[in-house]
């Protein structure tokens, strides 16, 4: 393994975005095709600009502009069968981002909010509670603010608080916590209905970007928000495998037939332009072992013997 400059947000520390679905938990990707071609390397684009984006090691935030909020993730672990809603970025193998658990918390206390604080039972049922010692249960921290009632701006999503007879609390937009126990109404959380989370994620001989899940042997490496919906100068990102011997390389393609290989999902769009200040290139980067990977360094990092195989677009930095 080649060592890592970790790219761009670090989930929970830097704030996505949400969309209005949220994927099964414990739903899994399709088995991988037989065909052990790898794709076509992409057109390299003449002089693509280096990003200039900072990258934030692991593990450590971004700079966060004057008022931004918190990000509120809903993790799920398929190891333990469990959720976690934080604003802690989990980078430890198992945690994924559910597509549609993403959410901005207030970092103060203004007119019209209350605060919430994360707290776990026992080892692993980790829930929210407006209670500052948790209920006497273990008291994990403060997670940010939320309105009590509907603001007329910014935009916000009514959250309710779930449970699982197992012993499995998450949070959903939804009123009948899709099929679950509803525990109680939290408060309105903002959104930006118009991007989600995009994490790059590692098992060690692959790497994994995508806006949906992942299987349990993948750590977050770090994340992105892209666009959910098509607009003026976007287009469409597909997430795409092939394997590799015992392995499976994913990859990322501007084609949707994946240059022939196996189409996982469709995990957004991205712009054909620089919209600004935050955002940043992302270039699909290919290793020697067959490895693909995607990096804000238009260099891929100057890993050993490392191509870069082209620019695929652009994405956000913060979703803010």
């Amino acid at each position: 393994m080649h060592k890592f400059t970790r790219a761009a947000l670090v989930l929970g520390t830097s704030v996505l975005a949400v969309c209005t679905a949220t994927l099964p938990a414990g739903a899994r990707v399709a088995d991988e095709p037989s065909s052990a071609m790898p794709p076509a390397p992409m057109k390299a684009e003449a002089k693509a600009p280096v990003a200039t984006t900072a990258v934030a090691p692991q593990g450590t935030a971004m700079p966060a502009a004057a008022g931004d909020p918190a990000t509120l993730v809903r993790y799920y672990n398929r190891g333990t069968a469990r959720h976690r809603v934080t604003t802690v970025g989990l980078k430890t193998a198992g945690w994924y981002a559910e597509l549609g658990g993403l959410w901005g918390l207030l970092r103060t206390n203004p007119t019209n909010t209350r605060a919430l604080y994360e707290c776990r039972a026992g080892s692993y049922d980790y829930f929210i509670s407006f209670a500052s010692n948790c209920g006497g249960k273990v008291k994990i921290g403060l997670l940010g603010y939320i309105y009590k009632t509907k603001p007329k701006t910014p935009a916000t999503a009514a959250l309710w608080q779930c449970y699982q007879t197992k012993g499995d609390h998450f949070v959903s937009i939804r009123s009948n916590c899709e099929g679950a126990r509803n525990a109680g109404f939290l408060g309105y959380a903002r959104t930006t209905a118009s991007l989600v989370g995009f994490s790059r994620y590692n098992n060690g001989p692959d790497h994994w970007e995508t806006s949906s899940a992942v299987d349990a042997n993948y750590r977050r490496e770090g994340s992105w928000a892209i666009r959910w919906t098509q607009t003026s100068r976007s287009r469409a990102l597909y997430g795409c495998s092939y394997p590799i011997g015992t392995r499976t390389d994913h990859f990322l393609s501007l084609q949707a037939n994946c240059e022939g290989k196996r189409v996982l999902r469709r995990e957004g769009f991205v712009y054909t332009f620089n919209p600004g200040s935050k955002y940043t290139a992302i270039y699909r980067c290919l290793l020697p072992s067959g490895d693909h990977f995607t990096s804000a360094r238009s260099n891929c990092e100057a890993a050993a013997g490392v191509k870069n195989e082209g620019r695929l677009g652009w994405v956000r930095l913060t979703a803010w």
